[in-house]
């Protein structure tokens, strides 16, 4: 492994493996019902089913490479993986405009009482993170990977590299023109930044800003979704953005092209609607087609 952090991801799940496996097992010995009470272990702990399955990638990869370093193993078949059931259902969850004036007041906040010293410097920082996710369409993890030379100050763009999945062949590479609120977030980030990355030191989301918008969550009395399955994430700040650039009139293409969408059939994914649009749309159809058919209704 190359990224130091899959090698401390892979390091924290063979421990948590071996906790309740004997050491002196066989690789050869070892079975599917074994994996399955790693997962169901995890999954009692609250962990959800989509981390249980990315933290049995690093187990499969040991098992079905074992044969390039121990000879007895060339014959070697792993056991079934067993997988935790992922829901499969739509999010329907945007971030309300109340609902972040409360949390961007709370990330952005002066020194509370008895907070160290840089901790409004974090929260500050994960506020601009989350705002700037929410103004650009952007994965957290993209942002987070955001680099001080993917920012031209001059032009007024920033180069938001997609990540790479199964479904696409090659990364998608973004250029957006930035807004005045991310022209001062990039500035301001590129002063302190003390790596090449603006946001991190890694590339990668810190425990510390997860820590910060739960809290945010909290102090704005909503619903945090690593503790509730309709709660706010990072991630939801695309959905937002995404949902409300459709809903105030611009075209899927448009919005698909901004967001690093291949169709328009993924835009409409991360697009939701809310109480008031289909109030709005059931008043459009009974202005349009329902009070002429008031005379028909009055002549039967």
């Amino acid at each position: 492994m190359t990224s130091s952090h899959d090698r401390a991801r892979a390091k924290r799940v063979y421990e948590y493996l071996f906790q309740f496996i004997s050491s002196r097992i066989r690789v050869s010995e070892l079975k599917t019902i074994h994996l399955q009470e790693y997962v169901d272990r995890r999954m009692k702990d609250g962990v959800s089913a989509q981390t249980v399955t990315r933290e049995l990638v690093p187990i499969v990869s040991a098992l079905k490479s074992g044969y390039k370093y121990f000879e007895s193993l060339d014959d070697y078949q792993p056991p079934r993986i067993p997988r935790p059931k992922v829901s499969k259902t739509k999010k329907e969850r945007v971030i309300s405009q109340a609902e972040q004036d409360r949390i961007f007041g709370y990330l952005f906040s002066p020194r509370f009482e008895n907070e160290l010293k840089q901790e409004p410097d974090t929260r500050r920082r994960t506020g601009q993170f989350l705002l700037f996710c929410l103004l650009s369409l952007s994965r957290p993890g993209e942002i987070a990977a955001l680099k001080k030379i993917d920012v031209d100050l001059d032009s007024g763009i920033v180069s938001i590299t997609g990540r790479k999945s199964r479904y696409t062949a090659t990364q998608i590479v973004r250029r957006l023109k930035m807004s005045a609120t991310m022209i001062q977030i990039i500035e301001e980030r590129a002063k302190l930044a003390n790596s090449d990355y603006l946001f991190t030191r890694s590339g990668y989301v810190t425990p510390k800003m997860y820590l910060y918008l739960r809290k945010a969550c909290e102090a704005a009395g909503v619903k945090y979704s690593r503790t509730e399955p309709d709660g706010i994430s990072f991630h939801t700040a695309r959905h937002t953005g995404i949902t409300t650039l459709v809903q105030s009139g611009m075209d899927l293409k448009t919005v698909g092209k901004m967001a690093g969408h291949s169709d328009s059939q993924m835009t409409l994914y991360y697009t939701h609607t809310n109480a008031e649009m289909v109030n709005r749309a059931a008043d459009i159809l009974e202005q349009k087609m329902g009070r002429n058919s008031g005379n028909y209704l009055r002549g039967s």
